[in-house]
């Protein structure tokens, strides 16, 4: 009789892990599943038709909306490159010559503007070799403009602090000179769009 129990004990204990395991794989398929779906970026299409002061309009407009989290990767995707990209841009325009880098934490760059969203831009400008960042209230081709959602997102995406590092330089793009950054010590390189998002 007790090796009775014993085996029924041993078969309910084997039952119990059983569901158990089934419960956890299901939970991870859920969760592997919803990781690999891809963000719906369309609602930023009809901005390809517009012009840089059109879009700027456009998303102050829309930023209630465009500012959920959902479209943090959307608006990383529109600047970011590859590193061999970032590379060749960088050696394009130094050449043989040393490579000037501009260092700004995270946080620096949310102390330029009280605001978190598309009222101000965070424009690069070029002194003397040397990116300089400003907070403006208008986004700008010439010198190159960075939306404000697009630092907080690049943040939000990877888990970078307010003391992580940025570095921007001048890189050639397309035969153009212009500001470009990456995230010191990652793979994580960006160049600007055309686009104010």
């Amino acid at each position: 009789m007790k090796n009775v129990f014993v085996l029924l004990s041993l078969c309910l204990a084997m039952n119990a892990c059983k569901k158990k395991e089934s419960q956890t794989e299901q939970v991870q398929g859920i969760v592997s599943e919803s990781a690999a779906k891809p963000v719906d970026c369309s609602v930023f299409d009809t901005l390809a038709n517009m012009s840089a002061n059109e879009q700027v309009k456009w998303l102050r407009e829309k930023q209630t909306i465009i500012l959920d989290s959902i479209y943090d990767p959307c608006r990383e995707d529109f600047h970011k490159i590859p590193a061999a990209t970032y590379d060749n841009a960088v050696r394009d325009y130094w050449g043989s010559n040393t490579v000037i880098y501009s260092f700004y934490t995270f946080g620096a760059i949310q102390a330029l503007s009280t605001v978190n969203n598309y009222n101000e831009f965070i424009q690069a400008s070029i002194v003397n070799q040397n990116v300089m960042l400003k907070a403006e209230s208008n986004f700008t081709q010439t010198p190159n403009s960075y939306s404000i959602p697009l630092f907080n997102s690049i943040r939000k995406l990877h888990n970078f602090t307010a003391t992580d590092t940025l570095s921007f330089t001048i890189g050639k793009i397309g035969g153009v000179n212009s500001v470009i950054f990456s995230i010191k010590g990652t793979e994580h390189c960006y160049d600007v769009s055309n686009s104010p998002i």
